[in-house]
Parts: structure tokens; sequence; C-alpha cells
């Protein structure tokens, strides 16, 4: 006769359930002796024989336990072998389909937001002035722009020296982007978020930073047409 087994939330029908103590109450306790889960069986791990001759603590050295279960338990387990047996290739098919949904959903959604990253990024790169604001070697006066980045580098100077430079982003009235990483002085009066004016430089190169064209200035003159507000200040 069939019995009806609850799992994973669903209730099956079972037809190979067999009780495993008939006659007996779910509360009664029964004397069950099974192989040691720690040692598997030998009793013994040859590892440790230097240890108490690598006795195994778990059976003492038996390779078997003796446990004492209700019989409501054994029952339990009883079910769940007989409903795996015979839903088992069932459930397995569930969860192999429910798995390769979640992976296609997840593929889908990385799609998405990769898409999403692609028009954003396009966007962006469609906003870029990368028209060079010189070319190699030429000498550049009355830039305009803003500082986007401004900070103090230490690096290592003659003879081992710590020497501390200076590395400035300046984006130009023109979105063209002009950088310089140096010593010069008009370097070291400018700060994030000023706004400046390039009163010359020579190009020393062409960079490019995330698709945005970069002129490289060395010998920069700089002075702060309007200062960055200090932080706090209404």
């Amino acid at each position: 006769m069939g019995v009806k087994v609850k799992y994973q939330g669903r209730e099956f029908d079972v037809d190979g359930y067999v009780d495993p103590h008939p006659g007996k109450n779910g509360n009664d306790k029964v004397h069950v002796i099974e192989r040691c889960g720690r040692c598997g069986g030998p009793g013994q791990f040859v590892a440790y024989i230097p240890v108490n001759g690598g006795v195994c603590f778990e059976c003492n050295g038996q390779g078997r336990v003796h446990r004492y279960p209700r019989v409501s338990k054994l029952r339990r387990d009883a079910k769940v072998k007989a409903l795996l047996a015979q839903y088992g290739e069932q459930l397995r098919a569930e969860e192999n389909a429910a798995r390769e949904v979640e992976i296609a959903k997840r593929a889908a959604q990385e799609l998405a937001a990769a898409h999403e990253d692609a028009i954003e990024e396009a966007a962006r790169r469609a906003q870029m002035n990368n028209e060079p604001a010189g070319q190699p070697g030429d000498k550049v006066a009355d830039l305009v722009g803003l500082v986007e980045v401004a900070k103090s580098i230490e690096v290592a100077g003659r003879y081992g020296r710590p020497e501390w430079k200076r590395f400035v982003v300046i984006k130009l009235e023109s979105g063209q982007v002009v950088k310089s990483f140096g010593s010069a002085k008009g370097l070291w009066e400018i700060h994030r978020g000023d706004k400046v004016r390039i009163v010359k430089a020579n190009v020393k190169k062409l960079d490019e930073y995330q698709g945005q064209v970069q002129a490289v200035l060395s010998h920069v003159k700089a002075d702060v047409l309007e200062a960055a507000p200090e932080e706090g200040a209404a």
C-alpha cells in the first residue's frame, strides 16, 4: 500500500515504502549499529599512529558506533529513501531544468546589462572631443579649462631618494583633454575644481585614456582664473 510523503514542500505518493519497525511507537528508541562516519570503519588513522596508536576517538577503535534514534526518524528516513528510489530521476531532471532556466535568466540579465553599458559607453564617447589640443612638438598657449584631477605622487628620484611630482588632468572648454606629470611650479599651484588658463606649454606626446585622446604637456605655466570653492563653503 502506498503512503503520502512530504518532501521539499511537495507531497508524493510513494509505493515502495516498508515500515522498518512495524508495531513500534514513533517515540520508541531502537539500538542501531552503524559504520563509524569519522574513520569509515577501520577504527584507526594510520597517519596518526604515533598519537595513541591512531585510534579513532569517535568509535574507540571499534569501527562501529552505537546509536539510539527514535522510530519516527527511522521511518522518515525510510520514506525519503523510498521516495528517491521512485522519483529520484524525475527530481534530478526537474532540478537540472530549473538550473538551466536560472543560468539562462542570469545570462540574459548579464547580456542586457552589457548592452546598456555599451550604449552608455557609446554615448559617452560620442560626446568626447578627440581632436588633440596639439601635436607632439607643438607649443600651445591660452588654453582655458577645468581641473578634473590634481594629485601629488611620490616617485623614486636620483640615488633612490623619494621625490614628489604633480599629476594634473584638465578638460578644456573645447572638450579636449590635456594632462601633465612633473614638478613645474605651475602644477603645484592648481587644484581639482579650479578653472585655469594654461599660459604656455609644450606638447610632449599624445595619450589615450578610456577612449579619450589626451595631449601630454610639459613645461607648463598656468594661472588660476577661478579657484574651486572650499569644502563646506556655502
